[in-house]
């Protein structure tokens, strides 16, 4: 895993509706030192993400109990807040429908589970650096 203090402080919004994998994700990046905020369905994530502001990422499952995610995605991206906020997609599916519909809707990455802690760790710290360097070329 990488050390904590690469990501320290920073927040993660995770949208998983399974709580098995729900409490392995978020013990995982707890333990690398992010901060998580954790809905379980699509309307709770709606909820959050018009009334707080944006976190440094977002976790995001495909399958939701009230909507998909790709739906939510596409309500996120109308939010000015979070345009840029980088988002990973979350899935067991590995269909390529999903991966190039998630990229169009402004999805930064997509993992598929299950996915080891290390490799958890690693795409969300390369999707943060990546994050942090488009907003400080456009800065």
């Amino acid at each position: 895993m990488t050390s904590a203090d690469t990501s320290s402080g920073l927040t993660i919004l995770m949208v998983e509706n399974e709580e098995v994998t729900a409490c392995l994700l978020e013990f995982v990046l707890q333990k690398n030192g992010y901060r998580v905020i954790h809905s379980n369905n699509g309307e709770h994530a709606k909820s959050l993400i018009t009334t707080m502001e944006p976190p440094d990422a977002v976790l995001l499952d495909i399958f939701l109990p009230d909507t998909t995610g790709l739906d939510l995605l596409a309500y996120l991206r109308t939010q000015e807040q979070w345009k840029k906020t980088p988002v990973a997609m979350l899935t067991a599916n590995t269909e390529n429908l999903d991966t190039r519909k998630a990229a169009l809707l402004g999805a930064n990455d997509y993992i598929v589970k299950p996915v080891s802690p290390t490799q958890l760790a690693t795409r969300l710290n390369r999707l943060l650096r990546d994050s942090h360097k488009k907003q400080t070329r456009v800065a």
